[in-house]
């Protein structure tokens, strides 16, 4: 009988011990700066999963063993991702592969459409106004370099003048202060544009074609 009662009380302790191991992953799931609701993260050869909220985030408990996680969903393209360690925080910025999916499983909203399409609109009061002042840092994660729109690092390369398609917004000598606007396209939605606009395509459009 005492036998037992240590080989329980031993079993216990080791419970007890590796429930204390696990942790909590917690984070939040975007596009750009807008977030992604529904979601789905599941922990690698486990059946355990969660959906963000609406805000984008997510909470899903983790054992030791765990290290890896798959993050996706209808009209997305979908992250494996590997933690580190005793990882507890993991933000992820997910890309549309097929927009329209996207809309009908209700994982995107017009806030977030807004954000996949950015129109920049010049500052007419700015001094000295400048290509790299209309575009950059006026839209999440859209930097400029030497005529070349960079979206997170990677450098677009389809760049269109009122319909007509340019090397990049140098080649053609245009002047900033006849710009009317300028959309960037990203991700799924920049596909209908055709080859080349894998990483996105910018369009200009000059106070001559409005």
């Amino acid at each position: 009988m005492k036998s037992h009662r240590i080989l329980a009380l031993a079993m216990l302790f080791c419970s007890t011990v590796l429930f204390a191991q696990n942790r909590t992953l917690e984070g939040f799931v975007k596009y750009g700066e807008a977030p992604i609701k529904g979601v789905r993260i599941a922990i690698q050869g486990t059946q355990k999963s969660t959906l963000t909220d609406e805000k984008g985030h997510y909470s899903i408990e983790i054992a030791p063993k765990e290290s890896s996680v798959i993050v996706g969903g209808k009209g997305l393209v979908s992250q494996y991702i590997k933690l580190k360690g005793k990882q507890t925080k993991l933000d992820v910025t997910l890309e549309f592969s097929d927009m329209d999916k996207a809309i009908a499983a209700g994982l995107i909203d017009e806030k977030t459409l807004t954000i996949a399409k950015s129109t920049l609109l010049p500052n007419e009061n700015e001094g000295n106004m400048s290509i790299k002042s209309i575009i950059e840092s006026k839209a999440p994660g859209v930097s400029y370099e030497e005529g070349y729109v960079f979206f997170r690092g990677n450098r677009c390369n389809l760049y269109m003048v009122d319909g007509i398609k340019v090397d990049n917004l140098e080649s053609t000598g245009l002047d900033p202060h006849m710009i009317d606007k300028v959309e960037i396209i990203k991700d799924g939605t920049a596909s209908v544009y055709g080859g080349g606009s894998e990483n996105g395509v910018v369009l200009v459009t000059t106070k001559g074609n409005k």
